[in-house]
């Protein structure tokens, strides 16, 4: 019994002393990778620039701006003499429903753009952007409208998508008396008085 109690003791000082040892050795070897790098250098014998930080990158958003509502209302149905639809959207105050202020930052895209334009409004207009939606025919054109997002950029960078079928309102219900429809609108062709 006593060779297995000395043994066993044995193995637990060892235990016990190593991580002490490793406690006292701190020093941070450097990996292969940053001994590489920090050694590499560029022809004319200076050190490369490091590269950007993803943080860098990151754009100060307004809050009335980030935690704004998306809104849009069909303008122009297509029909089989006319193969282009158009739909006007803008972006709310969570707060009241106003439109929010222009910025020169903010900008418009489309999930779509080979067959989708998209074009800024004065601030005079009701709508931020009007989004043209154009095909080879109008079945084409409800197909390309029913998966439309919108796609709101500040300083270029994306900060809201939403699809635009899910924030549809009726054009008279955001005061444009100037869209030739102005009836119950939503984007099912099963339905009465959508596109």
């Amino acid at each position: 019994m006593k060779p297995l109690f000395i043994s066993l003791s044995l193995l637990f000082a060892a235990c016990t002393v190593k991580p002490v040892d490793q406690a006292h050795n701190n020093k941070k070897l450097p990996s292969p990778v940053e001994t590489k790098s920090s050694e590499a250098s560029a022809p004319n014998g200076k050190t490369p620039p490091k590269p950007s930080d993803p943080a860098d990158d990151i754009i100060a958003i307004p809050t009335n701006i980030a935690g704004a509502h998306l809104t849009c209302a069909v303008r122009k149905e297509a029909t089989d003499k006319s193969l282009e639809s158009e739909i006007g959207c803008f972006l709310s105050e969570s707060a009241g429903g106003k439109k929010i202020g222009a910025d020169p930052k903010l900008s418009f895209s489309s999930s779509q753009p080979n067959s989708v334009t998209s074009e800024s409004q004065a601030d005079a207009s009701i709508y931020h952007v009007l989004y043209r939606v154009k095909g080879e025919s109008r079945d084409a054109i409800l197909q390309a409208t029913q998966s439309l997002d919108s796609i709101a950029l500040y300083a270029d960078k994306s900060f809201k998508t939403e699809r635009i079928a899910k924030v549809l309102k009726p054009a008279v219900e955001l005061d444009d008396y100037e869209a030739p429809i102005v009836r119950e609108q939503a984007i099912d062709k099963d339905e009465n008085g959508s596109l």
